[in-house]
């Protein structure tokens, strides 16, 4: 069996100084989780969220749901075009989107459970 290749634990999402995190276009300051991210293979990574008691997408999900798969996550540049597509095309809604912790990069959430039967996250890095 292949071992992780990498493991990181991050305490919290970051600072909303930092972050901006909204939910569905309002501003959520004190939306929250702890993360952790294993390298599985090449590609692949497997990232475990701890949302706090905060309103998020996380939270949202753990109170309907329980434990369980939360969303599939896609690289790209140009998040915010690659947004509104999904948005445009799959009838998907923008639930929660923030800066990366440490403001390398930016994630958004889009909820197109009515097409494509899952929330994508989409991640850029502005390295």
């Amino acid at each position: 069996m292949r071992s992780f290749t990498r493991r990181r634990t991050v305490p919290d999402g970051g600072q909303y100084e930092i972050t901006g995190t909204t939910i569905f276009g309002q501003p959520a300051p004190k939306a929250n989780a702890k993360l952790a991210f294993i390298d599985l293979v090449p590609g692949v990574q497997l990232e475990l969220i701890e949302p706090n008691e905060e309103p998020s997408v996380w939270r949202d999900a753990m109170e309907k749901y329980g434990e369980g798969i939360h969303h599939i996550a896609f690289s790209c540049e140009n998040s915010d075009d690659v947004a509104q597509l999904l948005v445009k095309e799959f009838g998907g809604t923008i639930e929660q989107q923030g800066k990366y912790g440490d403001g390398s990069g930016q994630y958004i959430y889009i909820d197109c459970f009515d097409q494509l039967k899952c929330r994508i996250e989409l991640l850029e890095s502005f390295k």
